[in-house]
């Protein structure tokens, strides 16, 4: 009898675990406060206006659903709910998602970059069917535009998802990280930065300057599945040095076309000049195991 009690108290004593919440995003949200639903929810009450305003409601391991239309904002280290909390592991991540595959487009004016996580406490993110557009994306001092942004953090996926009007060439950055996942996406349309610059703030004086759908520096990453099309240069520019390690990466089943249609506008140091075609699907400039 003692056994069986002693068994019930220590059943009573064991925390639940915490179910994941699902909230819901669409442009004629009219939600106040964060509740969760575990369904579309009916009416506008039910939905918050914003991406962010709905980042602001999750807890890690949280989902997202975003109903069709275009989002003028701004995700992660420059939106104003910041970094979206991390998951727990894969098979608890924390994910922001279109519903049903309804056409979600993000499409921010001004800064560098409409997604961005650069801080080493984002891990287990995924990002589902979404399309990141960089048509009004500006130059931000320095930095030149580009549409998503990530770097020392890991366990991040981005899939099924549209990356579209790379703005001098550069679609994402991905840096000094481990098991980035960048899955089943299609990266097109790249055109010259509109200030005219590429390369540290060097002028291109081209009609495009070149850059990369993909600029990748971590490792135990896949790259695998996606569709690369109406580019300047490279596809896949795979580059260590001594702050990134490029090891144990796997780029897989990726498909290459209508690329490599800029070239330099003067000689750089060891390049060949102008008339050189940048077109290079894949180029992988250091690391081991790959």
């Amino acid at each position: 009898m003692m056994k069986i009690k002693l068994s019930l108290l220590l059943i009573l004593l064991v925390p639940a675990a915490s179910e994941s919440a699902t909230y819901w995003v669409r442009p004629t949200g009219t939600m106040a406060g964060c509740t969760p639903s575990a369904s579309a929810p009916a009416s506008d009450s039910g939905y918050k206006p914003t991406i962010n305003a709905a980042i602001g409601c999750m807890s890690g391991g949280d989902t997202i659903e975003i109903r069709g239309g275009t989002y003028p904002e701004f995700l992660g280290q420059h939106g104003p709910a910041g970094y979206p909390p991390s998951g727990s592991s894969w098979s608890s991540p924390t994910t922001i998602k279109a519903y049903r595959n309804e056409a979600v487009r993000i499409r921010p004016s001004g800064n560098h970059s409409v997604l961005t996580l650069f801080d080493s406490s984002n891990q287990y993110l995924v990002f589902d069917t979404l399309i990141f557009d960089g048509a009004n994306l500006t130059r931000d001092g320095l930095f030149v535009p580009q549409i998503i942004t990530v770097g020392n953090g890991s366990h991040i996926r981005l899939i099924r998802s549209e990356i579209v009007n790379m703005p001098g060439g550069y679609g994402s950055i991905w840096s000094e990280g481990s098991d980035y996942q960048i899955l089943y996406n299609i990266f097109h349309e790249s055109y010259p930065d509109p200030a005219g610059y590429h390369d540290g703030g060097r002028k291109c004086g081209q009609t495009s300057c070149w850059g990369y759908p993909i600029y990748f520096g971590g490792s135990g990453g896949r790259i695998e599945g996606n569709t690369f099309y109406n580019f300047p240069s490279w596809g896949i520019h795979m580059y260590g040095d001594n702050k990134r390690t490029i090891s144990n990466n796997i780029v897989n089943r990726n498909i290459f076309f209508n690329f490599g249609n800029t070239y330099w506008p003067t000689p750089a140091p060891g390049a060949a000049g102008p008339g050189d075609n940048r077109g290079t699907a894949i180029l992988l400039s250091s690391g081991s195991n790959n």
